[in-house]
């Protein structure tokens, strides 16, 4: 296993790509969108199109086509689309927050494990020089002979 080299905003940014967690919140997140649009789609009109040909085995330019637009908007629905709208935009609130918690989460966990690299380093910076210290002092001191 190689020592990781980089800086704190580069290991937090590679841990908001990599990890599981984050990444279902931001889909989740994500989704949360879709649905506020879903709901917001029932104050728009519907519009549909239907295309007929009627066919009879007499004469071929005779037979008619018929295009029929129909275009309907909802004028009352009880307020339904309202509550879902609302139901919406609660849900991607709550999505959002949990989305922040998260990043917030991941951020502390990986600052944490940074400096403990850190602090591990030091320590086996220092337990080194003292190693090779006591290599070196060992080496000067002449043998006694018993």
């Amino acid at each position: 296993m190689s020592a990781y080299e980089g800086s704190v905003a580069q290991a937090i940014q590679t841990a908001l790509v990599q990890r599981a967690d984050y990444k279902q919140a931001y889909q989740e997140e994500k989704a949360s969108h879709q649905g506020m649009q879903i709901a917001k789609s029932g104050q728009l009109p519907t519009v549909s199109l239907s295309l007929k040909k009627e066919w009879q085995n007499q004469d071929a330019s005779t037979n008619p086509w018929s295009a029929q637009v129909a275009i309907s908007f909802n004028v009352f629905d009880g307020s339904k689309t309202k509550a879902k709208i609302k139901q919406a935009k609660w849900e991607t609130a709550q999505k959002h927050e949990l989305l922040q918690q998260k990043t917030e989460q991941v951020t502390l966990e990986v600052k944490e494990a940074y400096f403990n690299l850190q602090n591990a380093r030091t320590a086996l910076d220092i337990a080194s020089q003292v190693i090779g210290k006591a290599a070196l002092g060992n080496r000067a001191k002449p043998k006694k002979s018993y």
